[in-house]
């Protein structure tokens, strides 16, 4: 394997390195594979000793990291900057099954173009990390989240202690905000394998979409992650169209990022917010409320 020249061939104050792979498509080979083949030549090179990722130990202290990436047609190898993976935010207190990759919600907070003065809704917040990302990198917004879970409001409220996030608990489908009082929304909703609808969305989850209509501006948008195709129809069905779409390898799975806006008929057909008492109300984590894979 050859190395660039800017490479030298011993690396002082290194205890090590390791390699951490990704790849695309079908192979005959295990990710570990790739890293024992790649993470072998690049310790023989440096003269430093290779912590293979193949045992599940984490590797220690000191030691320099890297990724490779497989897409199918090219390799990319490239050397972590940062002491800590980009995945690994000082904010994150605590977490939950189904959490989202924070790099991951960082780009679905780009895409949003939140704006100074946007109020932004997470109406399945989880652990709280897309509106913590979104914060972040837009300060001068106002944000809310809402879940039906408690271990997923203990877990938001403690990682945002130091953000503007106001957390409470409720029902998605039937949120405590009046109409046209959102400008951005940014979910990553139950409908995964590792978080499932709770309350009036386990038995009609076409109610959130009605929710999302209802509480969206004329002007307001919601960037979203859903895991299957059929979702989007739905959301069109509900007034929404695509601004973009985009398909995601994420933690096994393969979502879908997608941007919506509100069609001229979503904008003026009005949406009809449940009566008190309509459906079972259920706990659990109801990122009916719920933040993930769902790919970070």
């Amino acid at each position: 394997m050859a190395l660039r020249h800017g490479t030298t061939t011993s690396a002082r104050g290194i205890t090590g390195i390791d390699v951490s792979a990704s790849f695309l498509g079908r192979r005959t080979f295990t990710r570990y594979d790739a890293e024992d083949v790649v993470g072998q030549a690049l310790a023989r090179r440096l003269g430093v000793p290779y912590h293979s990722r193949r045992t599940g130990t984490a590797p220690p202290p000191g030691g320099c990291g890297w990724r490779l990436t497989l897409d199918g047609t090219r390799a990319t190898l490239m050397l972590r900057l940062d002491e800590r993976p980009l995945h690994r935010r000082a904010y994150k207190q605590r977490t939950i099954p189904g959490t989202l990759h924070p790099p991951l919600a960082a780009a679905m907070a780009v895409l949003a173009d939140i704006r100074p003065g946007h109020t932004v809704l997470d109406p399945c917040c989880g652990a709280g990390t897309l509106l913590i990302e979104a914060a972040l990198a837009q300060p001068e917004a106002r944000y809310q989240g809402f879940d039906l879970s408690a271990n997923a409001l203990t877990a938001a409220r403690a990682n945002a202690a130091e953000l503007p996030i106001t957390i409470r608990r409720s029902d998605a489908a039937r949120l405590p905000l009046p109409d046209n009082s959102i400008d951005r929304v940014l979910c990553n909703p139950p409908w995964g394998t590792q978080a499932h609808a709770g309350g009036l969305l386990a038995t009609a989850p076409s109610r959130w979409w009605t929710e999302l209509r209802r509480v969206l501006t004329s002007e307001g948008t919601a960037v979203l992650l859903l895991p299957h195709r059929e979702d989007l129809t739905t959301a069109i069905r509900h007034g929404f169209t695509p601004a973009h779409m985009q398909r995601l390898r994420l933690s096994g799975a393969q979502p879908f990022l997608v941007h919506l806006t509100l069609t001229d008929a979503g904008r003026s057909r009005p949406a009809q917010q449940l009566p008190e008492g309509d459906g079972p109300v259920r706990s659990g984590r109801g990122r009916s409320s719920r933040d993930a894979p769902r790919a970070p």
